[in-house]
């Protein structure tokens, strides 16, 4: 996949958004966790990100998109209309953690507080 002139700009975008933790993630200078990736494709979404999120998954980080599906294959979906066993309250609770997370670890207080109004995150 090309890296494209949008692609480049959406990630231009998230990174001006990024801590040092989180940039180093992306810039593969620390590890990055199934957990971690996880995490960021939520952001992309929430951010929309599209592009740079296909580009993210399947050319940066292919091991852990391989990773993230053989999870996901684990879970039990398809047993029946309205009968899903998915924990959704604990899925919600855990997506505004990642918004809290990525909100407080943004460089700059006027991201902080434009981004916190954007994902109705209450001021601390």
């Amino acid at each position: 996949m090309k890296k494209t002139k949008d692609i480049i700009s959406q990630e231009n975008k998230f990174l001006r958004m990024c801590g040092d933790n989180y940039r180093d993630k992306i810039k593969k200078r620390i590890p990055m966790t199934v957990g971690d990736f996880n995490k960021f494709m939520y952001l992309f979404d929430a951010l929309g990100l599209s592009e740079y999120s296909i580009y993210f998954s399947m050319e940066m980080f292919p091991e852990l998109l391989v990773e993230y599906g053989e999870r996901s294959k684990d879970c039990d979906w398809d047993i029946g209309y309205g009968e899903y066993d998915f924990p959704v309250e604990e899925m919600v609770s855990i997506c505004e953690e990642w918004m809290q997370e990525f909100c407080d670890q943004m460089p700059l207080e006027s991201q902080r507080k434009k981004y916190r109004k954007v994902f109705e995150i209450d001021e601390e």
